[in-house]
């Protein structure tokens, strides 16, 4: 059962990746890009990674390895750790990818920790659980545990996180228990074995031989990780995970197979808070923000796909904020053009006093998987897909888009759109200001596959305080 939950933890961004190779063209030496040998380090782990006969490698790691290989053009080196010294193989793999002795892991959590010795994609490939395991062979499941009586649960003195986690999870499914701890994991594993406690904790990607899951939680993502300092092949692999989630809509733009439902909207409203949301993320970089005259921006209300306008501003703003370094200005301005009986055009524009971009990179900027590859440039990450994808959904939604840049004094993008007017739309009468939602303090998981919605909730979740 662990292996299929292990499978199936991957088995989603497998699928993409599997569309993305089928999609988009791939790098290899058929095509004339040059082959790069990766070393991957490979920890052997029940049903992710498995080392068989004479070494053999299989797994849901090296076939999601495998995938990538087929887009990137990479030649995986495969080095083998045999798990045949508990721990000590994991120390080694970690040791070597610091000392670059490997190039690439996975999966590792991503902390501050980690962060400090490791280069990291943005985007993981799966998530980890804590767990807690039973004997197979007893009787305890995920279905009879809360019938239980009292629960003796074993847990290893050093994974403190993890049992910080193992104690809120137990005292709020309201559990009658008894903690043991274990000096070591070996410890903690037989006394589950011989009958001493009835639980322990592991991990998810951690399968114990002979136990079975019966209750998993503190969901946190893993992802691959690199030698410090290798920001080439995150770069590569950071296209690679990216690239499924534009593909899918760049495909679906394609074939104009993307549904444009339209509602009404307040485009100020839409301006205003798509500023809001990336106003923390600029303060952080060392920026300031601007927004021009927005109390001057009033047009009617609209019938527009509001996603799609908002994804527009998002990551144009985005990447404005991204190229500009500490203490320059990004601006953000509204403007009505012209207003008929049906109908509103409006003018939009994000400016920046940023790296910029050449006049040939300006002449291609929008094609897939365009980048520049400069000296000013090179430190910045992405997948040339998001530009591709915005000028796909102006053209749809009939407007245009222009590009002013200079290397080294910044960029200005601006777009026109018009819209038709909601004439069915009234004023309702004011209503009774609600409470405002209070969660200082309070921990909130939160799950939502679609980036723009899941940066938008966390946004109003830290208006509400919550951590």
């Amino acid at each position: 059962m662990r292996h299929k939950l292990h499978c199936k933890q991957l088995l989603s961004p497998l699928l993409s990746l599997v569309l993305v190779s089928m999609l988009l063209p791939r790098a290899n030496a058929e095509n004339g890009a040059a082959t790069r040998t990766v070393r991957v380090a490979f920890p052997e782990q029940a049903g992710m990674s498995i080392i068989g006969h004479e070494g053999k490698v299989t797994g849901c790691n090296y076939d999601h390895l495998e995938k990538i290989s087929e887009y990137t053009g990479w030649q995986m080196d495969y080095i083998a750790y045999p798990d045949d010294d508990g721990t000590a193989a994991v120390i080694r793999v970690l040791q070597d990818l610091e000392d670059g002795k490997v190039d690439l892991v996975g999966p590792l959590l991503k902390n501050k920790a980690t962060e400090a010795l490791y280069e990291f994609p943005e985007r993981s490939y799966g998530m980890a659980y804590t767990t807690l395991c039973a004997l197979a062979s007893g009787d305890l499941r995920e279905t009879n545990i809360k019938l239980h009586g009292k629960l003796t649960v074993g847990l290893w003195e050093q994974a403190v996180t993890r049992n910080s986690e193992v104690i809120a999870y137990l005292d709020a499914e309201r559990f009658d228990y008894e903690l043991i701890y274990y000096p070591t994991a070996e410890a903690q594993t037989q006394a589950l074995y011989d009958g001493s406690v009835d639980l322990i904790s592991s991990v998810s990607l951690s399968p114990i031989t002979n136990t079975r899951i019966v209750e998993q939680f503190a969901a946190r993502p893993f992802y691959f990780a690199a030698t410090k300092g290798n920001t080439a092949l995150i770069e590569e692999l950071d296209a690679v995970i990216f690239a499924p989630l534009y593909a899918r809509q760049m495909s679906k733009l394609e074939t104009k197979d993307v549904e444009f439902h339209e509602d009404s909207a307040d485009l100020h409203d839409i301006a205003v808070s798509c500023a809001e949301i990336v106003e923390a993320r600029a303060t952080e970089g060392g920026l300031t923000l601007e927004t021009g005259s927005p109390d001057e921006f009033h047009p009617p209300r609209v019938l527009v796909s509001e996603r799609h306008l908002r994804q527009i501003f998002m990551n144009l703003i985005g990447n404005a904020i991204k190229y500009t370094h500490s203490g320059g200005t990004v601006r953000i301005t509204a403007e009505t053009l012209a207003q008929t009986e049906d109908s509103v055009t409006c003018r939009f524009s994000v400016s920046d006093t940023g790296i910029g971009m050449s006049k040939a990179f300006q002449s291609k900027m929008f094609e897939p998987f365009a980048q520049e590859r400069s000296d000013s440039r090179s430190e910045y990450r992405g997948t040339g897909l998001g530009l591709a994808i915005v000028k796909k959904i102006i053209d749809q939604m009939h407007g245009d888009i222009s590009v002013d840049s200079t290397p080294g004094a910044g960029t200005s993008i601006v777009w026109t759109l018009k819209f038709r007017i909601d004439k069915d739309y009234h004023e309702l009468p004011a209503a009774q200001e609600a409470e405002p939602l209070d969660l200082t303090g309070s921990k909130v998981l939160a799950a939502e596959d679609n980036e723009l919605n899941a940066e938008i909730l966390q946004m109003m979740l830290r208006q509400a305080g919550a951590m």
